[in-house]
């Protein structure tokens, strides 16, 4: 038999009383574990965690009879004093379209065209105002870190097998947004530059995007580990 609402109140004082500095989610799984009669789920705990630390707008505050509980320091950034960090932060960008066709994994030369094909098939039938190349569009096999098959085919063929592709793919969405996000394979182009001819790194007709034509076809290439925000 579950616990009355005052009760659980209390057992939540109780302890937000004596780990006035522990963290919210902490606190809530350790109600949660060890009064699980008293709180639903772990959200439930949570939401009287938040409560008792004024934590759910001013009427919370202002109801609270244990002023002392009540937590109006912001939370601190780097609660656990890590060491600071020289990483990139990731990007959120906004794409625009209401309709996608997301390509995945296509690895232009090596590419399956009846796969291609039937995936290109169903965005125009569907009326897709967006398509997005989410990574390893293109395979860069040659300038790779691995050991290389020299059967495979050579970068400039991949090179232009890519432009060939995004010239009929702005052909078949005229109107569309596109969009291309660098994958892992688009990587080895960058790290190829930085080992075999950091002088011509940051010259802008060696660019990735400039060699792919993708300015020319107004497909605008997204970089690095951005995350993508499409729709909802």
């Amino acid at each position: 038999m579950a616990r009355p609402q005052t009760e659980a109140r209390k057992i939540t004082a109780e302890i937000c009383s004596k780990f006035p500095d522990a963290p919210s989610h902490s606190l809530a799984s350790k109600l949660f574990t060890e009064y699980p009669e008293a709180f639903d789920s772990l959200e439930h705990a949570r939401n009287y965690i938040r409560t008792v630390r004024g934590k759910i707008g001013k009427r919370s505050r202002v109801s609270n009879s244990q002023k002392e509980l009540i937590d109006t320091a912001p939370r601190p950034s780097n609660p656990y004093a890590l060491p600071k960090s020289y990483a990139k932060k990731r990007r959120h960008i906004d794409v625009k379209g209401t309709k996608f066709l997301m390509l995945y994994d296509i690895h232009i030369p090596y590419q399956d065209n009846e796969a291609l094909t039937v995936a290109i098939n169903e965005g125009v039938r569907q009326g897709c105002d967006a398509v997005i190349l989410g990574g390893d569009a293109l395979d860069c096999h040659m300038i790779s870190d691995f050991v290389k098959d020299p059967r495979k085919r050579k970068f400039k063929d991949e090179l232009y097998a890519m432009r060939q592709f995004v010239d009929t793919l702005r052909g078949q969405f005229p109107n569309a947004h596109i969009y291309y996000k660098e994958g892992n394979h688009e990587e080895r182009y960058w790290r190829y530059m930085r080992i075999k001819a950091p002088e011509l790194f940051d010259i802008d007709a060696f660019d990735f995007a400039s060699l792919c034509h993708l300015d020319k076809h107004n497909i605008t290439w997204i970089e690095g580990k951005s995350k993508l925000n499409i729709g909802k």
